[in-house]
């Protein structure tokens, strides 16, 4: 009993040993797995910690529920989708903020800091006269101007904005260019390039200097003759047919003076006056013009044909019509030729109203029509010397029409001369 007692102890005691091991060799199998898996999302979410940090692909995190980093997956997940939708608002943004910059119209260009272009808009496609590459490539490609590019080196060399007024030569645009410069860093840095179109502004700057400039030079001629010949009646006895014939010159050189006043202050006028809007006939207009002209007109024996329906009823400022075809047939008078004839003609031409004066002088060249508009602009300078006049004639009818929100067009007369129309 004892020996059976003994013996039954034994195997019990080996059998229990056996399984302890093999629960042993279990649990540590289990715990193996469980730490294999534990590592493998531990990777798992390491590796979309670093595609979140690079802008990688967007995926989720998906761990089972009892899994110990189920609550650190959820955490990534929501830093996931959070910054999906920082993206997107982002590229929102960035989008909005390129669709104004396409559509500024001052000229826009990004530089970065090996000089390569990041973004331009059409404006400044525009002002340079050429198509930007969306690409990437340097700014020396698009920049051909020495001054702007050398202005743009500036602003890099001593991290200051610069700017300057700089012309164009491709396009001889004259631009207000300012060049700033933005440090990222010690080393990284970005220049953006601003053009502001200011060619019109410098061409009213000219144009105003020139103005002053001619009348200055149109006042000078008259004062200086009649200062000069009044100064001889009162410094020297002069018989009376000199005296006449002083006095006769100081009242042309008055009358001219006069003159020109007047047009000055009918540009002005044309310029900053109301519309009176009232019904007429432009058949009396053009008879009261007419008769104001008659001792011109027979003096050069002009044939005078109109062409306008005797009731023919306008409705515009009768001022400014009455001013327009003033100076249209003071032109075809002065200009015309001995023996030579006026057309007038008016009516309706597709819902508006036209009004066309030809003559039969010399006519003009096509640089000339250019710029007979241009104040004191007087064609053919020798031949002019001899014509009473000062250039104003044709810029006040050209700044009433445009006041008028009408158009002017001219061109070469039937034999010769000129035609000139207006249509309101």
């Amino acid at each position: 009993m004892t020996l059976l007692w003994s013996t039954t102890g034994r195997f019990f005691s080996k059998t229990n040993l056996s399984g302890a091991i093999i629960l042993s060799f279990i649990e540590i199998y289990i715990i193996y797995k469980m730490v294999s898996k534990s590592d493998a999302e531990s990777k798992l979410m390491a590796n979309r910690l670093n595609s979140l940090v690079n802008q990688g692909a967007s995926f989720h995190v998906l761990l089972d529920t009892d899994s110990p980093n189920f609550e650190l997956s959820k955490a990534i997940n929501r830093v996931e989708s959070y910054q999906k939708k920082r993206n997107v608002h982002y590229q929102v943004q960035n989008n909005n903020y390129l669709r104004l910059i396409e559509h500024l119209t001052v000229g826009i260009m990004q530089i970065d800091h090996k000089r390569q272009v990041l973004m331009a808009n059409e404006t400044i496609d525009t002002l340079l006269g050429r198509k930007i590459q969306q690409q990437r490539h340097s700014y020396i490609d698009d920049i051909k101007t020495y001054k702007l590019s050398g202005l743009i080196e500036k602003a890099i060399k001593l991290k200051e904005k610069q700017r300057a007024e700089v012309e164009i030569g491709n396009t001889n645009k004259v631009v207000d260019a300012t060049v700033v410069y933005v440090a990222n860093d010690n080393v990284d840095f970005q220049v953006i390039v601003i053009l502001y179109d200011i060619t019109e502004v410098k061409l009213l700057e000219r144009m105003q200097t020139e103005f002053v400039g001619n009348v200055s030079h149109e006042l000078k001629t008259p004062v200086t003759a009649i200062k000069g010949f009044t100064e001889t009646l009162l410094e020297e006895p002069v018989n009376p047919v000199t005296t006449k014939k002083f006095l006769n010159i100081i009242y042309d050189e008055s009358n001219k003076l006069e003159v020109l006043i007047q047009e000055i202050l009918k540009l002005s006028k044309g310029q900053r006056s109301k519309e009176n809007i009232t019904k007429f006939k432009l058949n009396d207009v053009i008879d009261s013009e007419l008769e104001l002209l008659s001792k011109k007109i027979r003096s050069k024996n002009l044939e005078i044909n109109i062409k306008i329906q005797k009731d023919f009823v306008i409705s515009f400022d009768k001022s400014k019509i009455t001013t327009i075809v003033e100076n249209l047939l003071q032109n075809a008078v002065k200009y015309n030729v001995d023996n030579g004839s006026i057309l007038i003609e008016a009516g309706m031409n597709e819902e508006k109203t036209f009004i066309s004066v030809s003559d039969t002088g010399v006519g003009i060249s096509d640089e000339d029509k250019k710029r007979i508009f241009e104040r004191f602009y007087r064609v053919d300078q020798s031949r002019s010397k001899q014509i009473e006049g000062n250039g104003l004639g044709l810029s006040i009818v050209q700044e009433l029409v445009t006041a008028m929100g009408g158009e002017i067009v001219v061109k070469d007369s039937i034999g010769r001369g000129i035609q000139i129309t207006i249509y309101l």
